[in-house]
């Protein structure tokens, strides 16, 4: 059995909100502050930063818990929790930062344009239910601005059709406009964050891809993570680095690289894209015009 495959098998996958429980093997308190909070987006790295925590609270005495999309239990955790714990928040920002007791952070982001190709490759073939559910709330989003580009005619408005049922049914074009009207939420969370709180740490998908193992140990010594701890995760995060990982359609990881969008989004979409988020890309320096 490879090393790698030894690494996975010391953790299983989690439902949202599922607690690991950590083992005694290292009675030494982990960290000094009880609480280190994650806040980041689907497809920047959510299943991989989730895959070494799982390692590290395997072995080490924390408790490691996911909140995809679920603040209330993200803020319940955080403020009334006890214990030393990692608990993590995807595309949500409503963080009770006032109420917190004292943590750490970090907060990781990408360029809007990849989420996009990233998040359109993904839903057309994920297995999670809410993608595959006939109930999706369609209401809220065909009013959403520019949607008339996906259908422009009220009467072929999608209805009792999963997203991504009707996912498929669009061109390759209108398919990534439905992705970036899905993505909307997500990408205003990323404008209106505060990215100049000293507790939190900035880390872009770029910055991390292909240097994992660096990355990780500036992450690990931000979270003050005492010594054991921390060069165990920089080894967990080496050993679980994306390079490593099996890559295609219809997997989790289907490219990894960055500026998959100077390829994969369709000319017209990078105008309407520009209309509706260019501001964005300036704001978080992935541009410094609207001349790209």
């Amino acid at each position: 059995m490879s090393r790698l495959n030894r690494v996975y098998g010391r953790f299983r996958e989690t439902l949202n909100g599922t607690i690991l429980s950590a083992s005694a093997q290292d009675n030494a308190a982990p960290f000094p502050q009880d609480l280190i909070l994650h806040v980041t987006y689907h497809k920047c790295l959510t299943l991989y930063y989730k895959r070494v925590m799982q390692v590290l609270a395997a072995e080490f005495p924390f408790v490691w818990t996911d909140y995809y999309g679920q603040s209330a239990g993200f803020n319940r955790d955080a403020v009334q929790g006890s214990g030393k714990r990692i608990i993590c928040l995807s595309d949500r920002d409503d963080v009770m930062w006032d109420q917190l007791p004292p943590y750490r952070a970090s907060h990781f982001i990408r360029d809007p344009r990849d989420l996009i190709v990233s998040g359109y490759h993904y839903h057309l073939w994920t297995k999670e239910t809410w993608c595959q559910a006939s109930d999706f709330p369609w209401r809220h989003y065909v009013i959403r601005p520019f949607f008339e580009l996906v259908e422009p005619d009220p009467a072929n408005h999608p209805v009792d059709i999963s997203y991504q049922a009707y996912l498929k049914s669009l061109d390759r074009e209108r398919g990534m406009i439905l992705e970036m009207i899905f993505r909307r939420d997500a990408f205003e969370q990323m404008g209106r964050w505060n990215y100049r709180n000293p507790s939190v740490l900035e880390l872009r998908y770029e910055q991390v891809i292909g240097n994992e193992a660096k990355a990780f140990r500036q992450l690990f010594e931000h979270y003050r993570f005492q010594r054991r701890l921390l060069e165990r995760g920089v080894q967990v995060a080496e050993e679980l680095r994306l390079a490593n990982l099996p890559k295609g359609e219809g997997k989790h990881l289907r490219n990894g690289e960055t500026k998959q969008w100077k390829t994969e989004l369709p000319p017209q979409v990078q105008q309407v894209f520009k209309q509706a988020h260019g501001t964005l890309l300036i704001q978080l320096g992935y541009e410094r015009d609207l001349n790209w």
